[in-house]
């Protein structure tokens, strides 16, 4: 058995983690015996978790505390008596890029520390007959492709006098058929 041991490969420079964040991480698991894959979500997709013991068990969170998005991190320990080696990216929860300005009449979207978005929806706006697609943020990456992986959050709004609802989707890969 190797000896338990954490180790940052490489900081991160984005967002700080938060005890009770969201976190999106990709994950590689190794026994370390034979070196079979027991997890392998960069050929799939990102999972999604919470920062708590209770999410991500006691040693990953204890490494992921204090940490910032775009980390690599190395976890070796033993798991029902199997010796894990684990590396560990975090990736970013939020949409990163710059802002797009709405067009005119559509509503208004404000991310709040907790990137949380706030909708407000112009007065006296009708509702659309047709679903009404707006980015809000134009990211600086390489456009999406069909064997990419994406993540979204939504808020669907009833109206100006209605509440809204937020979902958070999970990761998905658009896949060709068989």
């Amino acid at each position: 058995m190797p000896q338990s041991r954490s180790e940052v490969v490489w900081p991160g420079t984005g967002r700080e983690l938060v005890d009770g964040g969201p976190l999106l991480l990709n994950l590689y698991a190794q026994d370390a015996r034979d070196g079979t894959v027991l997890q392998n979500t960069y050929t799939d997709a990102p999972q999604w978790f919470t920062l708590s013991d209770a999410s991500v068990g006691s040693a990953l969170a204890d490494l992921l505390r204090g940490q910032r998005v775009g980390a690599r991190l190395l976890l070796v320990e033993e798991d029902d008596g199997v010796p894990v080696v684990l590396v560990v990216d975090v990736l970013p929860t939020r949409a990163q890029g710059e802002p797009v300005e709405p067009a005119e009449g559509m509503p208004t979207v404000v991310a709040g520390e907790d990137g949380a978005p706030t909708v407000t929806v112009p007065p006296d706006t009708p509702a659309p007959s047709d679903l009404v697609v707006q980015p809000l943020v134009r990211g600086a990456g390489a456009r999406w492709r069909r064997d990419r992986s994406s993540r979204c959050a939504t808020r669907a709004c009833g109206g100006p006098t209605a509440g809204c609802s937020t979902r958070r989707g999970p990761t998905a890969r658009r896949r060709r058929p068989s």
